[in-house]
């Protein structure tokens, strides 16, 4: 299966140290088109119950930016492998994501970062999950649903920071999730976890969550 997408580019004006280029997306009727970005993904879908594929994403971000009369584009570009297998009642899912954003010196000077503020101009992160679903099992038929599962996931949104800045370890994280998924019906989920947090800096702090969704 192969998609190509056309879409508004992010706003680089948002990334930050901490959360990488979570802050750079545009919301819906206020996106902005100035800068266009390109995406895609290709996906093994032809063996039952396994996906695997690649996706990529490439756009400048620098929306209106300069710096000393130096305007800049700060070109965003991510990509990732991903594959999900559901075999029985087992479900494992992992990915592995890369990005790199170009003209990070002058986009730190823009925002007026300094030291270990600086935005990554490489970052990265990969998860790794199981579970088992279980009601179907013991009762053939149900619509009901109880998964156990176990996550570990690592992400570092300073991977790289330009020369003459400093990366903080409390950017480099890591996590364990224990947790449990309910779906009285296929539409509805509530999810209990607790995750175990820790980090280059010694700062991490475990936390419980509790989510209830709805599918529509």
């Amino acid at each position: 299966a192969y998609k190509l997408y056309v879409t508004e580019g992010l706003d680089a004006a948002s990334f930050t140290a901490a959360n990488g280029i979570r802050g750079g997306r545009q919301s819906g009727a206020r996106a902005t088109a100035d800068n266009v970005s390109f995406s895609g993904r290709a996906d093994l879908v032809s063996v039952p119950g396994l996906l695997v594929g690649a996706a990529f994403f490439t756009g400048e971000s620098g929306k209106d930016l300069s710096v000393d009369g130096q305007s800049f584009g700060a070109r965003t570009t991510a990509w990732d492998l991903h594959a999900d297998l559901r075999l029985g009642g087992l479900a494992l899912r992992g990915m592995y994501a890369r990005v790199r954003i170009e003209d990070v010196d002058l986009l730190n000077r823009f925002l007026g970062l300094t030291g270990s503020k600086s935005v990554g101009e490489e970052q990265e992160g990969y998860y790794l999950s199981a579970g088992y679903e279980l009601l179907s099992r013991l009762s053939p038929g149900t619509s009901m649903a109880l998964t156990p599962f176990v996550r570990y996931e690592r992400t570092d949104t300073q991977e790289e920071v330009p020369a003459g800045y400093a990366r903080d370890g409390a950017n480099d994280r890591e996590a364990w999730t224990l947790g449990i998924d309910y779906k009285p019906i296929p539409n509805i989920a509530l999810k209990v976890d607790w995750q175990g947090y820790s980090n280059a800096a010694g700062t991490g702090v475990p936390q419980w969550n509790v989510a209830l969704s709805y599918l529509f």
